[in-house]
């Protein structure tokens, strides 16, 4: 297990998350910095980071230590001006914008803050929402319900079931659900089809410490599952001690914030 950080110690940017040197790694950066247009510095720089196949992290931080940057990075949404992000192997930042469009919906499972669920839709069609647009996740789902006549559906029934959704719910819209069970629709849609990589941002601001502790088992259960790595981010250091491994992204990150990245980051935090 890592030895983070003494009270003594300049906080190291180089940290490698694991319990043996022989497990694979999920996500591997290196020299990795970027900076927004037209700023001054680097609003992150991170020399090196290892996180490995199938932990559960929490990633701590305050608004405008590089959360939400940091995010965009990883699911190849941003490009880094410098220095190699691997996720599962692949080295995204060698990828063109439309592969790096398809390795994220075939690998990424996201719970936005917001939820950002299709208020027309069933709670169903919301799930199954994450199949249209990889065939890698639809095929996995339908591999676990071989037998049903919709095993899409069936998936996300399972799902929805297993994070604690009551039956009659799922099939009312998703514009007639409270923030909670929002939230567990989300995470749903997230996990639907499997990928290796869950990433959850601040999913559980809007809840109480009860709720929020609940639906983090809930989580941490179906990401074991499909043996997956989660990634949860947050401010609430309340949550930590539910996590087996947490990094803190002030200390981590070298980059020099300016005024102006400052309110970006908050922006999209």
């Amino acid at each position: 297990m890592t030895d983070f950080l003494s009270q003594h110690q300049r906080p190291s940017a180089s940290i490698m998350l694991s319990e043996s040197a022989q497990e694979p790694s999920a996500i591997t950066l290196k020299e990795v910095k970027f900076r927004w247009p037209k700023a001054k510095q680097a609003i992150l720089d991170i020399p090196a980071l290892t996180i490995q196949a199938q932990q559960h992290l929490f990633v701590k931080g305050p608004s405008g230590s590089g959360k939400s940057t940091l995010l965009s990075l990883l699911t190849a949404i941003n490009t880094p001006e410098q220095g190699s992000i691997t996720l599962l192997g692949t080295d995204i930042c060698l990828l063109k914008q439309g592969q790096r469009d398809q390795f994220r919906a075939d690998n990424i499972g996201y719970i936005f803050q917001q939820f950002n669920l299709l208020p027309y839709l069933s709670v169903i069609d919301n799930v199954c929402l994450a199949c249209e647009f990889s065939r890698q996740r639809k095929q996995k789902a339908m591999a676990k319900h071989a037998s049903s006549q919709h095993p899409i559906r069936s998936e996300a029934i399972r799902l929805l079931t297993a994070l604690n959704l009551p039956t009659e719910i799922q099939t009312q819209k998703a514009s007639h659900l409270s923030i909670g069970q929002q939230q567990r629709v989300a995470a749903a849609r997230a996990l639907m089809g499997s990928p290796s990589l869950v990433i959850a941002d601040e999913p559980t601001s809007s809840l109480d410490h009860d709720n929020r502790e609940a639906f983090i088992q809930l989580l941490m259960q179906e990401v074991t599952r499909n043996q997956a790595t989660l990634i949860f981010v947050s401010h609430d250091p309340t949550l930590e001690p539910l996590f087996e491994q947490s990094i803190d992204l002030a200390q981590l990150n070298q980059g020099k914030l300016q005024q102006s990245d400052l309110i970006k980051e908050g922006a999209q935090a």
